[in-house]
């Protein structure tokens, strides 16, 4: 008979699992944090647009209210002066890279469009959970750069994650 689960060498055994089961899950999703090309999430530029739009007005935005920020709008129109969103540039993307010279800009956002807005977002109708905390720990961070802010969100992301497959693999032991 196994002694419980929460007991001596069964809990340190666990208690390592899990650990290493959250360590690989971070892992994982930060190395594709850093290696994936800008907002080349399917639509990654509207995420971090409703978090920038909840990191300075303190709400959710509604689906039609103006609130992507100018800087996203150029990186979604594959503005030269701003790093593109390659989910936007969709099959056409080899042929943006290949004209490329250089590295990506990674302009200031405040110098870059600040808190003008453009279209509307139809990621607001998503619940507001995640966008809430990401806003709130935007917030914390003034003086972004548009690549560090895109990193961060994606380490916060890969974080929650992460915790998200910690939490199954311990309902499911």
């Amino acid at each position: 008979m196994q002694p419980p689960i929460g007991s001596g060498r069964v809990a340190i055994r666990s208690t390592f699992l899990f650990s290493l089961v959250f360590v690989a899950a971070l892992s994982r999703l930060i190395l594709q944090a850093i290696a994936m090309p800008p907002y080349a999430g399917l639509d990654e530029a509207y995420h971090v647009a409703r978090v920038w739009f909840v990191s300075h007005e303190g709400r959710n935005p509604t689906r039609t209210e103006p609130s992507i920020p100018m800087y996203l709008e150029r990186s979604i129109a594959a503005d030269d002066s701003a790093p593109w969103s390659f989910a936007a540039l969709g099959a056409r993307w080899p042929e943006f890279v290949a004209r490329r010279r250089g590295a990506w800009l990674d302009p200031s956002i405040q110098d870059f469009g600040g808190s003008a807005l453009g279209a509307g977002n139809y990621q607001a109708q998503h619940p507001s959970a995640y966008y809430s905390l990401a806003g709130q720990a935007l917030a914390l961070v003034p003086g972004r750069r548009q690549l560090d802010e895109l990193l961060a969100l994606r380490v916060l992301s890969a974080l929650l994650g992460s915790l998200a497959v910690l939490a199954a693999a311990m309902i499911g032991a």
